[in-house]
């Protein structure tokens, strides 16, 4: 795609030696184009270790008027990431946030994270052929504990799927892309356990049924309480989806977006 990048960004958060632009343009230089599409591009550069990766999402023209009126997803994503990580749960470091305002009207935000070398995210091993069936119960039961452990400390991630927990070199998750993350002062409501649960194994994702048992008792073990299999398996995919969506609203607008992280 043709570059339309920002000369400068506005409202920048954390701190890079080059600052935010530059150093977009530099690991566009010397990194590797992981995704470039018309809303998202996706960059990983090596070249400042252990690598960063630059996500920059575009604000298409048609979506601008209405996109000032929110909080952008790079500084969604930024006080999510920052806030996991001060409850002390394994996630990617957040490093740096910007957003490209003109007129008022948001163009494009930027998100910097390091990486976390070693890591694999769940999706891409579930659809690797070489995972046998005992080693994919392992990673079920992973998932199910670090589900747990983020509720209870009072998140709820909307967005619960494989590709957004990492396995780690050492067998623990870390927490990957969370925009929609909301918090609640204690343990997060069972509802919102169930819905991403539901996102997590459910019949719409990549478990088995099996896997999805033993996702369940891992999470009960961590937790003391798992909704039951057959709430889980049985939710089809526009009911969930209905229910993520008013459930969000709901939270948002009970207050529960993610703070600011000091």
């Amino acid at each position: 795609m043709a570059e339309d990048l920002p000369a400068r960004f506005s409202q920048e958060q954390g701190r890079l030696p080059l600052g935010v632009a530059e150093g977009l343009r530099r690991a566009l230089r010397d990194g590797r184009r992981v995704k470039d599409e018309a809303e998202t591009l996706l960059v990983f550069d090596r070249s400042a270790e252990p690598g960063l990766w630059w996500k920059l999402y575009r604000v298409p023209p048609r979506r601008r008027v209405f996109a000032w009126l929110g909080r952008s997803r790079a500084l969604r994503e930024w006080r999510a990431l920052r806030c996991i990580q001060a409850a002390g749960l394994p996630v990617v470091p957040a490093l740096a946030c910007a957003e490209d305002r003109r007129g008022g009207l948001l163009r494009s935000s930027l998100l910097v994270t390091g990486d976390l070398p070693g890591a694999r995210d769940l999706r891409r091993l579930w659809l690797d052929p070489a995972i046998g069936r005992d080693r994919r119960l392992e990673l079920a039961a992973a998932a199910g504990g670090a589900a747990a452990r983020l509720h209870g400390a009072g998140f709820g991630h909307f967005r619960m799927q494989l590709r957004n927990l990492l396995l780690l070199p050492d067998g623990d998750i870390a927490w990957l892309d969370a925009p929609y993350a909301c918090r609640w002062p204690g343990p997060s409501p069972r509802r919102i356990r169930s819905l991403d649960l539901v996102d997590l194994s459910g019949a719409d994702s990549l478990l088995s049924v099996e896997e999805t048992e033993r996702c369940l008792l891992a999470y009960a073990a961590e937790a003391g309480w798992a909704p039951p299999l057959s709430t889980v398996r049985g939710r089809g995919r526009l009911p969930q989806k209905l229910r993520r969506i008013a459930s969000y609203l709901m939270a948002v607008n009970l207050g529960r977006r993610i703070p600011p992280v000091p």
